[in-house]
């Protein structure tokens, strides 16, 4: 699960989604766009490069679940098919904040 915020006080159920990958097969990956200074994390925005370093090496059967504002889901969308993902294997929703 890649799960980008602009910083730790904008991460929703962070306690939740530790607990969670304890007990199923989830890693959670934080993109911080302003990280605390003692940050080791993902830093910036999803980029190409990032979902290269976590998405190249998953199955052809993977299903990707795509959820956020448009220049996120473009970026995602776009580099999912650049990979060849089947669309039945994408699932997406947008949403904008006002």
């Amino acid at each position: 699960m890649i799960y980008a915020n602009e910083d730790r006080g904008s991460v929703l159920f962070w306690d939740e989604l530790v607990e969670l990958s304890r007990q199923i097969n989830l890693d959670v990956v934080h993109v911080l766009q302003a990280p605390p200074e003692d940050w080791s994390g993902e830093v910036g925005l999803v980029d190409d490069a990032l979902l290269a370093r976590y998405l190249d090496s998953a199955s052809s059967d993977t299903d990707y679940f795509v959820c956020g504002p448009p220049p996120l889901m473009n970026v995602v969308e776009q580099g999912l098919r650049e990979r060849r993902v089947p669309l039945q294997h994408i699932h997406s929703e947008r949403f904008k904040l006002v």
